[in-house]
């Protein structure tokens, strides 16, 4: 039996127990780094007959797939299928499992927490800070307080309304905005639905939270940075493909907000040269919001039992015909 592990970043699968029951039925290669190409991921699989994707950064697409028929099972880390064809990997008797969504309140929390990682870090000119510190200085700037300030929410979602509960405890006034937001719902998590235009005009703090799909790729652009505040800061950690890439550089570069924080990105694995990495008012982490020890066991754990079960002829986990069909009609796209 061979197991291949895809883009495991922080080497987690070499390092931990879970994977041990694996490598008592066989060989089991983990790598790190992404592929350069389709052929290099198809190399990486061969003679593979159990694939664990970390993530969702590799695109299981019906041509990869087509290459691959020799493999067993994908055993996905994490509930979301939608970087694999599903039908695809049918066509090509590919079985597909998935983790099961119970422990997906770790990743949400985490999410949460790393949103008033950059909130905070913004707000108190955290890294300026640290920076003087390690330099042999002191004091140089005065950092910005929340309380009495707008939180404004876009996507009080169940990671949304985790930092909006935040916001409250720190005082700040909430208000927050989807398309699906009513005045009823709003009220239940503490928080003022209002307008898109609105949340934007007042808020002192911008918290994204919105998913990356047809409808929001490039959502805010030059004129939702125009609506916001100079002194604002805008903060995501759901898809960076919501921000319109060259009117966000140009709202930090000309002072139209006042600042940004990154967990999210275009695409992961930002280029060395990228203009974001310069700019002295953003604060960067590398997309691991719900990526703590934590939620990593969530996602692997699950995922080598599933191949286990298989082995045992008891499969479980699996995408079904159902999973296809929403697969079809869904317009999110999330690939990073």
């Amino acid at each position: 039996m061979r197991v291949v592990v895809l883009e495991d970043y922080l080497n987690y699968a070499a390092t931990s127990a879970s994977i041990e029951p694996l490598k008592q039925l066989g060989e089991v290669v983990c790598y790190t780094e992404p592929a350069k190409s389709e052929d290099e991921n198809v190399a990486r699989m061969a003679g593979a007959d159990f694939v664990i994707p970390v993530r969702n950064r590799v695109s299981f697409t019906d041509q990869l797939l087509s290459r691959i028929r020799h493999v067993k099972l994908i055993s996905q880390t994490g509930p979301w299928l939608s970087h694999i064809d599903l039908a695809a990997a049918k066509k090509y008797g590919i079985t597909v499992s998935r983790c099961p969504d119970d422990g997906d309140e770790v990743v949400k929390t985490g999410t949460a927490e790393q949103t008033w990682n950059l909130i905070l870090a913004l707000m108190r000119d955290s890294e300026l800070n640290q920076k003087t510190m390690r330099d042999g200085g002191w004091q140089v700037k005065a950092g910005r307080g929340l309380a009495g300030k707008t939180l404004g929410i876009l996507g009080p979602g169940k990671i949304g309304s985790r930092v909006a509960r935040v916001g409250l405890a720190f005082d700040m006034r909430v208000i927050g905005w989807s398309r699906s937001l009513t005045s009823e719902t709003a009220r239940t998590i503490g928080i003022e639905a209002v307008s898109l235009d609105k949340l934007l005009s007042q808020s002192d703090v911008i918290s994204i939270h919105i998913p990356l799909t047809d409808t929001t790729r490039g959502f805010i652009g030059g004129r939702e940075f125009n609506l916001m505040k100079p002194s604002a800061v805008v903060v995501i950690t759901s898809r960076g493909g919501v921000l319109e890439e060259n009117a966000l550089l140009e709202a930090l570069c000309s002072g139209t907000i006042a600042g940004a924080g990154f967990d999210v990105y275009p695409k992961d694995l930002l280029p060395r040269d990228h203009p974001l990495r310069s700019l002295p008012n953003v604060v960067m982490q590398p997309h691991m919001g719900g990526y703590t020890e934590e939620g990593y066991g969530w996602k692997f754990i699950p995922a080598v039992e599933n191949i286990i079960a298989f082995i045992e002829s008891r499969p479980q986990n699996l995408a079904t015909d159902k999973d296809i069909e929403r697969q079809r009609r869904r317009e999110a796209t999330y690939l990073t």
